[in-house]
Parts: structure tokens; C-alpha cells; sequence
């Protein structure tokens, strides 16, 4: 015997656990497309980071490395590469199998020593295999199948970046991203009566604008703040939508915030003058309504 009611409300918190690992795999793109700028023709540079963080109840854990190298004084590009380590997904996902994302990058900059200008475009995508389980409640099951969540985004930014008093900078900027992320459907294989789940998709365009300041402390110090402001353009949030016998179709939709911030501080610490280590916490709010704290740790490093 099943219960119908109760079933129904496992679909629905599968659906929940759902959203929130399509809106973590979107940000984790956009951290893919953030790799290092080499500024000298003819020199490279490097950069590896950990991020920690959660958001809600979905906690994370990126580990990556970006190259990049100066052509000329105006044109610099770089690639990424990041997997997810054994970070849980929310409590009815699990990670099935490899994670894997690569960002690529260029840029263009001009101006003079004291204002500068530069145009950035930056292409992202990632796949994860994951394994979906609905809980258990009285008289239901715990149906369970294996899927893979996978996307891309592309972002177009144009900024400026002012010197002002006493080695301070500031920098403005605003661009435009596309994300395109979907997650493969697939049939129970563990239930007396299973359900089948449609393939689910994720599409938005997204307006930013953003500021950095920065301030040398020290003669090896530096101290930066960002805030970012981010806005829908258009967006067709995912669906979960899930068939059974006795049950009949199930159609839950997300309901996704189109406005979002963020805050980030970064002090950076030069161990020599080719060698920096850095620290960023930052706190912002998701896609789902949900807060997004964490810590990014990183080396970066020119040669």
C-alpha cells in the first residue's frame, strides 16, 4: 500500500533539492570563467583555489587551477580547470561518478597607467553525475535513479579601472551572462510503483554591474572589497515533472528570485614578488532565496 499524499510530498522535497543544485552548479560556472589575467607580453601566470561554502542547506567545495599568458599589452587569455570534492549535495541528491568543469578566457585592455579600460569574455561548462532518492515518509518508497546535471555559460563584461590617492584603485564594470544548464531524465529502478522524470532545463540571461576598491595596507598588504548586483533579463527556471501509476503527473515548478546580490572582501599577502596568497569570504543570496557564505583560499603567481 502506498500512500498517495505522502508520496507526493517526497516528489516535492526531491524537487527542492533539485533547484538548489541547479542554482550551485550555475555559480560554480561563473567561478570557472574567474581564472587569472597575465599583464606583461610574453608572460604567464597561474593561480590554484579552494572554495568552501554553503548555501542553505547545500554546502560545496570547488578545488581549481588557472594558467594565463600575455600575448601583448592589450590581449591576455587563460584557461581554467575545477572538480568538486566530497562535498554533499541536498538531502535527496548524491554525487554519482566524476565532476568536472573548464572555463576559457580573453581579454583586451588599453589606456595608461592610471586608467585603464578592458573587455572580457569568458566561456564556462560543467557535468556532474549524481544519484536521485526520494525520502522515506510512511507508505511511501524510496524510488532512486541515476542522472547527470551538465551546462555552459558565456559572459561578456566591460570595465574601467581608475588609480587613485596613495596606491588605491578603484574598478567598475558591467556585463552580460547566458546560462544553459540541464539535467537528464530517468525511471526509478528500486520502487514497486516508479515514477519517471522528465528531463528538467535551466536558462536565463542575467544583466551585472559591479565595483571593486582596493588599498595597498603595506608594502606587501593589499585589502580589496566587492559588490556585485546581478538581474534577470529572462529566465525560464527548471521543473520537476514526474509520472507514476496510481499517481498520475506530477508538474512542480521553481520559483526563483530574478534579483541577487553579493559581497566579497579579499586580503592578498605577497610572499616574494612573484608569489601571492589570498583570502576571500564572501556572503551573497541565491537563485532559490537562500544565503551563500563561504571562503575562497588561493595562491596565484606569475613566471
Amino acid at each position: 500500500m502506498v500512500d498517495v499524499d505522502n508520496t507526493v510530498q517526497t516528489v516535492g522535497s526531491l524537487a527542492n533539492d533539485t533547484f538548489s543544485t541547479f542554482e550551485t552548479q550555475r555559480l560554480a560556472l561563473g567561478r570557472l570563467q574567474r581564472g587569472c589575467s597575465a599583464f606583461t607580453p610574453g608572460k604567464a601566470c597561474y593561480s590554484l583555489m579552494n572554495d568552501l561554502g554553503k548555501a542553505g542547506s547545500n554546502a560545496h567545495a570547488l578545488s581549481g587551477v588557472s594558467l594565463g599568458y600575455a600575448f601583448t599589452e592589450r590581449i591576455s587569455a587563460g584557461v581554467s580547470l575545477a572538480t568538486a570534492l566530497g562535498s554533499p549535495l541536498p538531502g535527496s541528491l548524491d554525487r554519482k561518478g566524476g565532476s568536472l568543469g573548464v572555463g576559457l578566457h580573453a581579454q583586451w585592455q588599453g589606456g595608461n597607467a592610471r586608467n585603464r579600460w578592458y573587455l572580457r569574455g569568458a566561456v564556462a561548462a560543467n557535468t556532474q553525475g549524481i544519484e536521485r532518492t526520494r525520502k522515506v515518509m510512511d507508505y511511501t518508497e524510496a524510488g532512486s535513479g541515476n542522472s547527470r546535471i551538465k551546462g555552459w555559460e558565456a559572459s561578456l563584461e566591460l570595465g574601467r579601472t581608475h588609480a587613485l590617492n596613495r596606491a588605491a584603485s578603484l574598478r567598475y564594470y558591467g556585463g552580460l551572462r547566458r546560462s544553459d544548464l540541464r539535467m537528464a531524465g530517468y525511471t526509478e529502478d528500486n520502487a514497486a510503483f516508479p515514477f519517471t522524470y522528465a528531463d528538467a532545463s535551466y536558462r536565463l540571461t542575467t544583466a551585472y554591474v559591479g565595483a571593486t576598491y582596493s588599498k595597498p595596507l603595506s608594502p606587501k598588504l593589499t585589502w580589496s572589497l566587492n559588490a556585485e548586483l546581478e538581474q534577470d533579463l529572462s529566465s525560464q527556471g527548471p521543473r520537476v515533472v514526474a509520472r507514476a501509476e496510481h499517481v498520475g503527473k506530477l508538474d512542480i515548478g521553481s520559483d526563483f528570485t530574478r534579483t541577487r546580490a553579493r559581497l566579497s572582501s579579499t586580503a592578498s599577502y605577497a610572499l616574494n614578488p612573484k608569489l601571492r596568497i589570498g583570502v576571500t569570504p564572501y556572503v551573497g543570496r541565491t537563485a532559490t532565496r537562500e544565503i551563500d557564505v563561504g571562503v575562497t583560499v588561493g595562491i596565484s603567481g606569475t613566471f
